[in-house]
């Protein structure tokens, strides 16, 4: 969240936002090993889950997977992935 955004947010003056429930944001971020299995979980659970390999800029080499999910299904997600790792 940038500058302009908290500052647009302060002038609007506490207006609820509305987020689309089929936008795709990030549940977790997990090493590269674990991705393939958290998301196979995911889906067999009924969760629509997809898995980004993070690139790492230092080491130059895919170490992490950010593991993402459809917003209406966050928080379902977001539970199964503590209880998983």
């Amino acid at each position: 969240m940038g500058f302009r955004t908290r500052l647009f947010d302060l002038l609007a003056r506490g207006a609820p936002v509305e987020r689309d429930p089929d936008e795709i944001v990030e549940v977790a971020d997990v090493p590269l090993h674990v991705g393939p299995i958290l998301v196979a979980s995911l889906k067999e659970s009924g969760v629509e889950a997809s898995g980004v390999e993070s690139y790492d800029i230092r080491s130059s080499v895919t170490t992490r997977m950010r593991i993402m999910v459809r917003r209406r299904d966050l928080e379902s997600a977001s539970a199964l992935v503590d209880e998983l790792t």
